[in-house]
């Protein structure tokens, strides 16, 4: 499963950015991305784990109709 908050990783020798992009497109629920030019494989982690559960917190919460 794509994870739907991804990031990518402009220095990354093991999965190259292209690779996650191209994922990401392909991927057609509700998605974010964060870009991280200057990190290799470890990304923004401490930064991606709190985007992760901002993201799945705004999934989760109920729907605001009309009053």
């Amino acid at each position: 499963m794509i994870n739907p908050a991804a990031s990518a990783w402009a220095c990354n020798l093991s999965c190259p950015p292209s690779t996650v992009f191209g994922a990401y497109h392909h991927y057609r629920g509700p998605r974010r991305i964060e870009v991280y030019p200057f990190s290799g494989h470890e990304g923004g982690e401490a930064f991606q784990d709190q985007i992760r559960r901002r993201f799945l917190a705004e999934m989760l919460a109920p729907a605001s109709g009309p009053d």
